[in-house]
């Protein structure tokens, strides 16, 4: 039962910081989860993680007004204007 209320409360973090995605990067649902494994791969960190990272510090985030759906926070190729990382 324990592993089930996980689950739900990891999808659930995980749909809220889609929402946040969709709306700070500007792109759709279907972006913003690629956006999110995209980074839980790049920093080897897990996805439940970064999403709660991101629903946390909702209101510090900022991104380029023209951040492509490419871009990647607090990865290499990222803007060096990017402002904070989506992921600290």
């Amino acid at each position: 039962m324990k592993q089930l209320h996980r689950a739900v409360e990891s999808r659930t973090v995980i749909g809220q910081a889609e929402g946040i995605l969709m709306e700070r990067l500007g792109v759709g649902p279907d972006e913003a989860f690629t956006y999110l494994r995209r980074v839980s791969s790049h920093t080897n960190r897990k996805l439940a993680d970064i999403a709660a990272d991101i629903a946390e510090h909702r209101g510090q985030l900022s991104a380029p007004p023209s951040a492509p759906p490419s871009w990647t926070p607090g990865v290499p190729s990222a803007p060096p204007s990017a402002g904070p990382s989506l992921t600290d």
